[in-house]
Protein backbone atom coordinates (compact mmCIF):
# COMPACT_ATOMS: atom_id res chain seq x y z
CA UNK A 1 0.00 0.00 0.00
CA UNK A 2 1.63 3.39 -1.25
CA UNK A 3 -0.69 5.61 -0.04
CA UNK A 4 -2.76 7.01 3.29
CA UNK A 5 -5.74 6.50 1.20
CA UNK A 6 -4.96 2.29 0.66
CA UNK A 7 -4.40 2.20 4.00
CA UNK A 8 -7.36 3.98 5.62
CA UNK A 9 -9.56 1.93 2.65
CA UNK A 10 -7.54 -1.90 3.59
CA UNK A 11 -7.48 -1.65 7.44
CA UNK A 12 -10.73 1.10 8.24
CA UNK A 13 -12.82 -0.69 5.02
CA UNK A 14 -13.45 2.99 4.42
CA UNK A 15 -13.80 4.33 0.92
CA UNK A 16 -11.95 7.36 0.03
CA UNK A 17 -12.31 9.43 -2.76
CA UNK A 18 -9.53 10.29 -5.23
CA UNK A 19 -8.45 13.48 -5.29
CA UNK A 20 -9.74 16.16 -8.25
CA UNK A 21 -6.47 17.24 -10.01
CA UNK A 22 -8.06 20.59 -10.30
CA UNK A 23 -7.58 20.82 -6.76
CA UNK A 24 -4.12 21.44 -7.01
CA UNK A 25 -3.82 23.86 -10.08
CA UNK A 26 -5.01 27.55 -7.98
CA UNK A 27 -2.26 26.93 -5.45
CA UNK A 28 0.54 26.23 -7.67
CA UNK A 29 -0.95 29.30 -10.44
CA UNK A 30 -0.38 31.25 -7.53
CA UNK A 31 3.60 30.03 -5.91
CA UNK A 32 4.06 30.68 -9.57
CA UNK A 33 2.71 34.16 -10.08
CA UNK A 34 1.10 33.44 -13.01
CA UNK A 35 -2.16 34.91 -14.83
CA UNK A 36 -5.91 33.06 -14.30
CA UNK A 37 -5.82 32.18 -18.00
CA UNK A 38 -2.93 30.07 -17.14
CA UNK A 39 -5.34 28.68 -14.82
CA UNK A 40 -8.27 28.95 -16.75
CA UNK A 41 -6.89 26.18 -19.43
CA UNK A 42 -5.32 24.10 -16.92
CA UNK A 43 -8.82 23.75 -15.41
CA UNK A 44 -10.24 23.12 -19.08
CA UNK A 45 -7.70 20.35 -19.86
CA UNK A 46 -8.29 18.70 -17.44
CA UNK A 47 -12.14 18.89 -17.33
CA UNK A 48 -11.80 17.91 -21.30
CA UNK A 49 -9.71 14.90 -19.78
CA UNK A 50 -12.01 13.75 -17.20
CA UNK A 51 -15.07 14.11 -19.51
CA UNK A 52 -13.37 12.17 -22.27
CA UNK A 53 -14.41 8.45 -21.87
CA UNK A 54 -11.43 6.95 -24.00
CA UNK A 55 -9.11 8.47 -21.19
CA UNK A 56 -9.08 5.84 -18.57
CA UNK A 57 -5.67 4.98 -17.61
CA UNK A 58 -5.46 5.70 -14.03
CA UNK A 59 -3.04 8.78 -13.13
CA UNK A 60 -1.97 10.35 -10.08
CA UNK A 61 -4.24 13.58 -9.49
CA UNK A 62 -1.14 15.84 -8.65
CA UNK A 63 0.82 13.88 -11.78
CA UNK A 64 -2.39 15.43 -14.09
CA UNK A 65 -2.18 19.20 -12.19
CA UNK A 66 1.12 19.30 -12.66
CA UNK A 67 0.89 17.79 -16.58
CA UNK A 68 -1.98 20.34 -17.47
CA UNK A 69 -0.27 23.31 -15.50
CA UNK A 70 2.92 22.48 -18.43
CA UNK A 71 0.46 22.40 -21.50
CA UNK A 72 -1.44 25.47 -20.07
CA UNK A 73 1.57 27.24 -20.41
CA UNK A 74 2.96 25.96 -23.44
CA UNK A 75 -0.63 27.29 -24.81
CA UNK A 76 -0.97 30.80 -23.07
CA UNK A 77 2.40 31.98 -22.40
CA UNK A 78 5.50 29.66 -24.26
CA UNK A 79 7.81 32.40 -24.01
CA UNK A 80 7.23 32.93 -20.67
CA UNK A 81 6.22 29.71 -19.40
CA UNK A 82 8.30 28.52 -15.64
CA UNK A 83 10.56 25.31 -15.96
CA UNK A 84 9.51 22.22 -15.37
CA UNK A 85 12.05 22.20 -12.41
CA UNK A 86 9.69 24.98 -11.12
CA UNK A 87 6.86 23.24 -11.62
CA UNK A 88 8.11 20.32 -9.76
CA UNK A 89 9.08 22.47 -6.80
CA UNK A 90 5.88 23.81 -6.35
CA UNK A 91 3.43 20.57 -7.17
CA UNK A 92 6.29 17.37 -6.19
CA UNK A 93 6.42 15.45 -9.72
CA UNK A 94 9.20 15.04 -11.35
CA UNK A 95 10.36 16.78 -14.47
CA UNK A 96 10.60 13.71 -16.41
CA UNK A 97 6.77 12.65 -15.37
CA UNK A 98 5.20 16.00 -16.39
CA UNK A 99 7.57 16.05 -19.69
CA UNK A 100 5.92 12.46 -20.27
CA UNK A 101 2.01 13.45 -19.36
CA UNK A 102 2.08 17.30 -21.23
CA UNK A 103 1.30 15.50 -24.14
CA UNK A 104 -1.39 13.86 -23.31
CA UNK A 105 -3.11 16.71 -22.07
CA UNK A 106 -2.24 18.77 -24.95
CA UNK A 107 -4.58 16.40 -26.79
CA UNK A 108 -7.30 18.46 -25.79
CA UNK A 109 -6.21 21.46 -26.61
CA UNK A 110 -8.88 22.43 -29.03
CA UNK A 111 -10.90 23.09 -25.73
CA UNK A 112 -8.89 25.85 -24.67
CA UNK A 113 -8.85 27.15 -28.35
CA UNK A 114 -12.13 27.11 -29.04
CA UNK A 115 -13.18 29.20 -25.84
CA UNK A 116 -10.67 31.84 -26.54
CA UNK A 117 -11.83 32.25 -29.99
CA UNK A 118 -15.43 33.95 -28.76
Amino acid sequence: MRTARGVLTLHLDVEIPPIDPQAFVPQAVSKLSESHRVERCAMRLLTARRSDVDATESISPRTLAAAALHAAFSLVTPKARPTLDEIEAVIDVSPSTISERKSELLQYREVWEASTER
